[in-house]
């Protein structure tokens, strides 16, 4: 709630980053992190998403992003940095 209330708060554009990784487990793990300027003009960071998807096919990332961003209500999005797998490439064009 307050993570919420900050962003109500404060009016930006967000840069996203995230990465996907394996577990030993085989389990696939997503962060997604956003990079902000504050209204006192801060560079800012928060996580906003840490969860277990489905696979590192592109649309399940892609999925897993927009309802986090959904959630959020965060539609301001400038740009994005994913690592290089074609998987990415597939999310990005999805979303």
């Amino acid at each position: 709630m307050k993570l919420n209330n900050f962003f109500s708060q404060h009016w930006h554009k967000i840069y996203l980053t995230t990465n996907t990784w394996n577990s030993l487990q085989s389990m696939t793990y997503m962060s997604l992190m956003e990079h902000f300027i504050d209204n006192g003009w801060k560079l800012r960071k928060k996580v906003i998403n840490f969860c277990q998807v489905l696979s590192h096919m592109g649309k399940n990332l892609a999925k897993t992003i927009e309802d986090c961003l959904s959630s959020w209500g965060l539609t301001r999005i400038i740009s994005s940095k994913v690592d290089n797998a074609t998987q990415n490439n597939k999310a990005i064009k999805y979303l």
